[in-house]
């Protein structure tokens, strides 16, 4: 079942991380390691596309790249009918736009967040569904009591990251 998101015309507002882009110094290892998780990790290009099983979005890439662990940029989701408006409102305040990293798509808009970290607004791609995680636990046994003897987990859903921009939103967009 799919539910709109209510918005208001007052307010713009970032509504998901719609993908996060990080280098690591060894690929494999980064492979072996969300596979394990459960993620379905797929080979795009010179990068590892992080998906759901049974869901379309791509939640994040992974490049090999340096010697330690980099984020590379962040894609905010954002309301197609709020997109000019955030055009008006950074021009505004003067956020300077800045030109995408390599790898990354050119849609959106593109700033430099408030630790150096590029963030590109791009107007979500498609609607999503409620799915929820599957586990290959046995009836009434908690996951930490199955591992090792059940089917790896295999996650349906990216977890909510509430919270996680609010300070970020302030900083940028106030």
């Amino acid at each position: 079942m799919t539910a709109a998101i209510p918005t208001r015309p007052d307010v713009l507002s970032v509504h998901s991380v719609d993908e996060f882009v990080f280098s690591v110094p060894a690929l494999e290892e980064a492979r072996h390691f969300y596979t394990s998780f459960g993620l379905d990790v797929r080979d795009e290009g010179d990068a590892l596309a992080l998906y759901t099983h049974g869901h379309p979005h791509r939640w994040a890439r992974v490049f090999q790249h340096g010697e330690v662990k980099r984020l590379a940029w962040l894609t905010l989701g954002i309301h197609a009918q709020d997109e000019e408006s955030f055009e008006r409102h950074l021009a505004e305040r003067e956020v300077v736009r800045i030109v995408p990293p390599a790898g990354a798509d050119a849609g959106g808009i593109w700033i430099e967040g408030p630790d150096s970290i590029p963030l590109q607004l791009l107007r979500h791609r498609f609607r999503r569904s409620r799915q929820h995680l599957a586990v290959g636990g046995p009836p009434g046994r908690g996951l930490a009591l199955c591992l090792g003897a059940c089917a790896p987990a295999r996650l349906h859903r990216q977890p909510r990251t509430a919270g996680f921009l609010s300070g970020l939103a302030k900083e940028t967009f106030s």
